[in-house]
Order: C-alpha cells, then structure tokens, then sequence
C-alpha cells in the first residue's frame, strides 16, 4: 500500500547547518568545517543518502531474519559531476543453515529495499514553491 513520508528541514538559528525531522526523530545536516559556510554541525547530503541506502537495506533484512547477527557498511561514490556515481553495501551475514539461505535473504531484501530500489531506478525531484 502507498503511503507518504514527510519530513522537514529549517535552519539553525546562527549557523548554515539545518536540522530535520519527521515526527519526533531529528537529524542535522550542514556541510563540512570550512565549505560553504559549514560548521560540520551534521552530516552531509551524501552521508545522509548512504544512510538511507543502508539504513533501508538494513531494515528489510531484518525484516526477514530478525534473530541473525548483522553488519552492514556501505560506501557510496561521489563523482566530479557532483552525483553519486555508484554504492556498495557490504554485508556480513552468517545464516546456520547455509550460504543458500543467506542468499536468498540477501535477495528478498534487495528486491523489497524501498530506498536502494528507489536509488537504483531513479525517480524525478521536483521543486515546489510554497
């Protein structure tokens, strides 16, 4: 089923860093000490986006298999053009039953991740005055 998910951002009074929120949960995001302004108050907008890939693919699969021991790391590359150019999650798994089992977690995860799904197909942003 659809659903929006809506967040927030606004600015830190004295600073060029914002702060986030949806619902209760808050995050800051700025720029690094010294780019543009930036006090490195937060985390940046790549930061926050290999989060997401990662933080979605990691909920997925512990979605499926909640009682495993799980590490996920994800790197993600930014190219000269100013966008990511590709990411990698690393996952350490291990499943007692077998590589076969691990495997077919790591692929109902893949194929049900909203946000690597997201990312891999592209999807437009469309910037609204209000």
């Amino acid at each position: 089923m659809a659903h929006a998910l809506t967040v927030q951002f606004r600015r830190i009074e004295g600073t060029a860093a914002s702060m986030g929120w949806a619902g209760v949960k808050a995050v800051v995001a700025d720029r690094p000490k010294g780019r543009a302004g930036g006090l490195g108050l937060g985390l940046s907008g790549g930061e926050l986006l290999a989060l997401s890939i990662g933080g979605g693919f990691h909920n997925q699969l512990y979605f499926s298999a909640e009682e495993l021991g799980l590490e996920i790391d994800v790197t993600v590359n930014v190219g000269e053009d100013v966008m990511i150019s590709d990411s990698v999650i690393a996952v350490c798994l291990e499943v007692a039953s077998g590589s076969a089992d691990r495997d077919k977690l790591l692929e109902h995860a893949k194929r049900h991740s909203t946000i690597s799904n997201s990312v891999e197909r592209g999807f437009p942003v469309a910037i609204e005055q209000s």
